[in-house]
């Protein structure tokens, strides 16, 4: 541990006295001369930005200029402004979530100011999204050459979801399933690969550690989420390790403008209840310079027992997060950034709650604590070049109880620092962007189980270089190639590895794109999340352990489709089909290599041979003033080159060849609007091990059919808006229905949907606010 804290301080120490931010400090004493001369051959492009339907301004529209990373975003009053502009002509976009883009070209003469002003219609299809997750650069959704999903913030509020897990559950080619019983372990399948293989980001910093990932999903609140990009495919190429299967970004939010809202939510399953209160606090100042958000949650949940058996099938929750963001904007062309939160969370599943864990008959207990932050300073000192330097970490410490049969040495305790540092540059040239950069990452993980004979006290680094040009082909420049290669040097891998990917999209009309791309992926020999979780069997603690002879994975993955958004007989329709091909070498298997002797069902990680995934997937939407309908089906075929050690199967456990999802969202009124969800998972095979039954076997479990109903109602409250809320979840009751029984039973049998049934009451409160008498900074 104090190792990693002298890393941390190093790398805080580089980062303060890099040249970018000690020269940001010098000029912060020189500036003014130094950009009087600059600006002598410098303009100023200004305006205001209105909705059309309504003349209100419109604060937090981004606009950006074309070809650059200039960009501003409206004010309170609807006003932008960006600075030191060179003379020359110059095309600026608007965008915003549920408006049309706005174009207009304008010529900046030397120490002028130059107005434009934009007035927004309201659009009837969405592609106005910025995404950053797939080139590793801000670009407009049907700009960018990878295909990006797309969870935003309207979403999460319609669904009333809680967190992470929730929020990308109803994606597609997405599934987040449970996979214990009395914990309820989660982790999310891209590709239909188990959840290490895809690579968990917060602002597009690898910081969920193996630890965190645990279970991170249901930890990382929907009060932090301003939007969540989701890239499936091998992403090694510019995010190094775990990217296998794909990345999940979790993008933090930023204020537009002064605002808090308070949400109280109210769940049941039965009788088992579910309480949860959230709120957030964003403030800008006048100028907009500086720019804070606040959350905090707090939850509450009670065990559930589905089977009247006396153990839970849904485990106990007490949780608490807070955490914020600021941004701060010194001068035209910089900005400093910080995002700090604290996630604190009591989980426990099994019997006799009100008893210490080792009085149970059977407990999963953890006490989890996460501190997790970042750092960073993004500059743009020409219009043509920009650069970031960050450095992040998670500091995560977990008390643990992994026990059957009131075992009193089942305790146990892990700690898993995480910390990135890295510099990322970009250059523009003609049709040619150059992104380059250089990240370095340190995790260690310390895990003590006396009960298991299991200490681990591994530390892994890595350093990655990677390279990516974007190349925009033709004068009208319909299409777009990006290919680059990241070289990363992993602690637990002898040789460096090098990543390549290529990815085009070209318009071949206004409405029809196409995308396609190859990309590659490496997994190194390292614990993951699953290896800290034990699950309880036949009364005995499932143990993962590695081979000293594992080697990494790798693999690559082939995409390509086409995507249509129009409108129709003033309908706005999306529909897209992606086909993919994923190959895998020297896959992760599990060989069972238990000792009748102990208390231990143990596991060995070893190498297979391969596995080759593939797929289609089909999407359709639907959208008017009023209604949004959309939905999505994942068609695929996963297939092992060597039978599994176990059950001798050639195929992934836990992954149906057939699932899908719909949504429909439908606006009555201002006030009034509904929320339907549906979901299909179909039938897939699972590991059944003996306990309860007899023997170890293979389930081939049934096909399940949920549907959500949500309805809300705003009303007002003198100067506040309250929204109240009903809703059930999983209507049908399509669930599990053949868990196993009592204190022999194997917790890792689970599958389906994660909740049966569960009802919902809420309220929300908000209010957007102008703060008086302000000064800027």
């Amino acid at each position: 541990m104090q190792s990693f804290r002298t890393i941390f301080i190093i790398c805080l120490m580089l980062f303060m006295l890099s040249p970018s931010f000690a020269q940001q400090g010098r000029q912060l004493r020189r500036q003014q001369g130094n950009q009087n001369r600059y600006r002598q051959n410098c303009g100023i492009i200004f305006g205001r930005v209105t909705a059309a339907s309504t003349g209100e301004t419109l604060p937090g529209v981004n606009i950006l200029i074309d070809g650059t990373n200039l960009g501003a975003a409206s004010g309170l009053d609807g006003y932008y402004i960006i600075r030191g502009l060179p003379a020359g002509a110059y095309t600026l976009r608007a965008s915003m979530i549920g408006y049309e883009i706005a174009e207009t070209t304008v010529v900046v003469s030397a120490q002028t100011e130059t107005s434009a002003d934009f007035v927004l219609k309201e659009s009837i299809i969405e592609m106005h999204e910025i995404v950053v997750t797939g080139t590793g650069m801000p670009q407009l959704y049907q700009n960018t050459p990878v295909k990006t999903a797309i969870v935003n913030r309207d979403m999460m509020v319609r669904q009333k979801v809680n967190n992470l897990a929730e929020a990308i559950d109803f994606q597609t080619g997405v599934r987040v399933e449970g996979n214990c019983q009395n914990c309820n372990f989660t982790q999310v399948r891209l590709l239909g690969l188990e959840g290490h293989h895809t690579q968990i980001l917060i602002d597009s910093d690898p910081v969920v550690s193996s630890l965190a990932g645990v279970y991170g999903l249901e930890q990382l609140p929907q009060e932090m989420i301003e939007r969540v990009e989701i890239v499936k495919g091998g992403g090694s190429s510019l995010y190094g390790g775990q990217a296998m299967a794909g990345v999940v970004n979790l993008i933090t939010r930023r204020p537009a403008k002064n605002e808090f809202s308070l949400d109280f939510r109210n769940g049941s399953i039965e009788k088992s209840m579910d309480h949860r209160v959230g709120g957030t606090l964003s403030r800008v100042n006048n100028s907009g310079a500086c720019k804070t958000i606040l959350f905090a949650t707090v939850r509450q949940r009670h065990p559930y027992d589905h089977n009247g058996d006396g153990l839970s099938e849904i485990g106990w929750i007490k949780s608490q997060a807070v955490g914020g963001n600021l941004f701060f904007t010194p001068n035209d062309r910089g900005e400093l950034a910080m995002q700090f939160h604290y996630i604190h969370e009591d989980r426990r599943g099994g019997d006799k709650f009100d008893l210490p864990p080792h009085q149970a008959d059977i407990a999963e207990w953890t006490n989890m604590r996460r501190y997790g932050g970042s750092l960073s300073w993004s500059q743009q000192p020409t219009p043509l070049f920009d650069y970031k330097a960050y450095v992040s970490f998670a500091l995560t410490h977990r008390d643990s109880y992994y026990g059957a049969g009131q075992d009193e040495n089942a305790y146990g305790q892990t700690d898993n620092p995480l910390f990135v540092s890295g510099l990322r540059s970009s250059y523009r040239m003609g049709c040619h962007t150059l992104i380059a950069g250089f990240q370095y990452s340190a995790d260690a993980i310390k895990d003590e189980a006396p009960a298991y004979a299991r200490m681990v006290d591994n530390s892994y680094s890595d350093i990655g270089l990677y390279l990516q040009d974007s190349y925009k082909i033709g004068l009208l420049e319909k299409s777009e190639l990006v290919y680059g290669l990241r070289l990363d040097k992993h602690s637990a891998i002898q040789s460096a590895i090098i990543s390549p990917r290529v990815a085009l999209k070209s318009s071949l009309s206004n409405a029809l794109l196409f995308r396609g791309g190859y990309s590659t992926g490496f997994k190194a020999p390292q614990v993951f999340d699953e290896d800290l979780h034990i699950t309880q069997v036949g009364g005995e603690g499932q143990i993962i352990r590695n081979r000293d002879d594992l080697r990494e994975e790798r693999g690559h993955t082939i995409h390509g489709g086409l995507e249509y958004q129009g409108i129709v007989d003033l309908l706005g329709l999306k529909l897209s089909i992606n086909g993919f091909y994923a190959r895998l070498y020297d896959l992760f298997l599990l060989t069972e290599a238990d000792d009748p002797a102990t208390d231990e069902f143990e596991f060995y990680r070893i190498n297979g041979a391969g596995l080759r995934v593939q797929g289609v997937e089909v999407e359709c939407g639907v959208r008017c003033r009023s209604l949004e309908l959309s939905s999505g089906i994942t068609v695929q075929k996963s297939l092992l080159d060597e039978a599994e050690p176990n059950f001798a199967a050639t195929t992934l456990f836990r992954t149906p060849d057939l699932y899908g999802n719909m949504r429909c969202a439908y606006e009555f009124s201002s006030r009034l609007q509904f929320t339907c969800t549906a979901k299909y998972t179909g039938s897939m095979t699972v590991p059944h091990y003996a306990g309860y039954i007899a023997a170890h076997r293979l389930e081939k479990t049934k096909t399940f059919l949920t549907f959500d109903f949500i309805a809300s109602y705003k009303i007002s409250l003198g100067a506040l808006v309250g929204t109240l809320s009903a809703g059930v979840y999983n209507i049908t009751n399509d669930f599990q229905d053949d868990f196993d029984l009592g204190m022999h039973r194997d917790a890792g049998y689970v599958y389906g949907p994660l909740v049966p049934r569960r009802m919902l009451l809420g309220f929300s409160l908000g209010q957007g606010y102008e703060m008086k008498g302000d000064k800027s900074i």
